[in-house]
């Protein structure tokens, strides 16, 4: 990431990932945001996960998405389903007080709040330059979508958005 207008990349996100190992909660951490890149998760989104939104099995994930952005299932890609099932092992050992599945060490949901200090930590940890907050992996995941040639409505789709026009802000041009 070279300056400040830039989203992370492929392999920024997997230098966070990577960086997400060093931490304490590196199978929650590394999770989460190899999740949130992947699915274009919002904060309140990812912190809100369920177990029953997990189908292992089914290799897929329902995505409540907020702001009144449309629900839907996403596949897991077979990378996330092993960060999923370290994470799923890990979790049993803490004092789990609910079915969220991101949980903090206490048991409880874990907050906005962390979720960004966990993402410092990492960008830290990473050496970046410039501060990657959780806003920015969902657009990421907007850009790469387009970058891959994915089209306006499968870019829709995926991030939940009810209105086309949300979509421009992920193609190359700026609109006058």
């Amino acid at each position: 990431m070279q300056d400040e207008t830039e989203y992370p990349g492929v392999k920024d996100i997997e230098r966070l990932v990577i960086a997400a190992h060093y931490c304490t909660h590196p199978e929650r951490n590394s999770c989460m945001i190899q999740m949130c890149f992947l699915h274009g998760f919002r904060i309140n989104e990812i912190t809100a996960l369920t177990l029953q939104d997990i189908d292992l099995p089914g290799k897929r994930i329902y995505i409540r998405r907020a702001r009144q952005g449309v629900s839907c299932y996403h596949y897991l890609q077979p990378k996330e389903i092993i960060s999923l099932q370290r994470w799923l092992l890990a979790r049993k050992s803490y004092p789990v007080r609910n079915d969220f599945l991101f949980i903090s060490s206490r048991g409880n949901k874990i907050t906005r709040q962390r979720f960004y200090q966990i993402i410092r930590e990492c960008c830290e940890l990473a050496k970046f330059k410039q501060y990657i907050h959780p806003r920015m992996l969902r657009h990421a995941c907007g850009y790469e979508l387009d970058k891959k040639g994915i089209d306006n409505d499968s870019i829709q789709d995926h991030l939940g958005y009810r209105n086309l026009k949300s979509i421009p802000r992920y193609h190359n041009y700026v609109e006058e």
